[in-house]
């Protein structure tokens, strides 16, 4: 579920906004880096909130902490690499592989999210 929720339903989601970006550049309109970020910030917000808002009645929405802890470590990182990126105005295709690498790092982390826990992780923390 977790691989599934963070790579397909995340690429689904969020397919509109890559499509409705790459429409915007091909017609020569900067995409701005707070778009970008604010879409993200919307998503984790706003989608979050209204899930434990409108979740089943009587329930508590919980997060498991080390799902929590890898994407906000991805997201950090990730605003790093945006940062490092923008720092002069362009992407160049070097930063468009690193994003893609990372991605697919990221993806990679997903699967095996699990299988670290098991190992490093004492019964009750996992």
């Amino acid at each position: 579920d977790d691989v599934a929720g963070a790579t397909l339903l995340g690429a689904g989601l969020n397919a509109p906004e890559l499509f409705g970006h790459a429409v915007s550049l091909a017609m020569g309109n900067p995409v701005g880096l707070g778009l970008i970020t604010g879409s993200f910030n919307f998503n984790i917000l706003v989608i979050a909130g209204f899930t434990a808002l409108f979740g089943s009645a009587g329930h508590v929405l919980q997060f498991e902490w080390r799902y929590v802890l890898r994407d906000v470590a991805f997201y950090i990182f990730a605003l790093g690499l945006l940062q490092w990126s923008a720092a002069d105005g362009i992407i160049t295709f070097v930063e468009l592989v690193t994003f893609l690498v990372c991605y697919v790092f990221y993806v990679c982390a997903c699967v095996c999210t699990g299988a670290i826990a098991r190992r490093c992780c004492s019964e009750d923390r996992r």
